[in-house]
């Protein structure tokens, strides 16, 4: 099993170890990455569609096209739905955001860019025991919100209810959260995460710690080395 990731090329790993290896080269920053049985890897941009590149290598194509009419400004966090050949989508537009749904089978312009749902962050796909229905799962504010998903007919019916109930945290307009193909939820919520401010020598001891725990984040280290600064959720 190999993990996706971006740095200004996408590359892979196999999660026992070893080199990462580059798939293709990016002309834009990657957001979020989904990647199917038959090798096909689907990631988005900020500032561009949905591309696709085969998980051996070559040259990524876009699967979608910006809808400027509608707004639309990024095409992100793809996930494939069970049939492999389908996907959701995060659609930022200038008014709001979109989760839509599309087709490896359909040409770029001929996608259908309804709205599934509209949300404020992220969008993911819950399995159940039917592999046709599921829960489609994403942000509101910061709030963790489940629709019943057809995935079928890439259809939403009934109304969205409230999964968790504190609220999760944002980072760089991605939703976080994942969940699993057998319906395993994990979530970031800020209120549980704590970090200990700690000085540590070149070789990685520990040589005291300032301060109490909390949600620190962003921290920047004075040029003399004697203060820092931070921001503290």
């Amino acid at each position: 099993m190999c993990q996706i990731y971006f740095y200004r090329k996408l590359r892979k790993i196999d999660i026992s170890g070893g080199p990462a290896e580059i798939v293709c080269s990016l002309n834009l920053t990657g957001v979020g990455g989904t990647w199917n049985a038959d090798g096909d890897i689907l990631f988005g941009q900020f500032g561009g569609p949905i591309m696709r590149v085969s998980a051996a290598g070559g040259v990524a194509t876009s699967v979608t096209v910006l809808d400027v009419s509608h707004g639309d400004v990024a095409h992100t966090e793809p996930q494939f739905l069970p049939d492999g050949r389908h996907f959701i989508y995060t659609r930022d537009r200038s008014s709001d955001i979109a989760i839509s749904a599309g087709s490896l089978d359909v040409k770029p312009e001929a996608e259908d860019s309804a709205r599934l749902v509209q949300a404020s962050l992220g969008g993911a796909y819950a399995p159940s025991s039917d592999p046709g229905f599921g829960q489609m799962l994403f942000l509101r504010g910061l709030t963790l919100m489940a629709q019943q998903f057809d995935a079928r007919h890439l259809k939403t019916s009934g109304d969205p209810v409230r999964v968790v109930e504190e609220p999760l945290a944002e980072y760089w307009d991605a939703g976080t959260f994942s969940v699993s193909a057998n319906g395993t939820l994990v979530y970031w919520s800020p209120g549980n995460v704590k970090s200990q401010l700690t000085w540590l020598d070149a070789q990685g001891n520990v040589q005291s710690t300032v301060g109490s725990p909390a949600p620190y984040f962003n921290v920047a280290l004075s040029p003399d080395g004697t203060q820092a600064l931070m921001l503290k959720g």
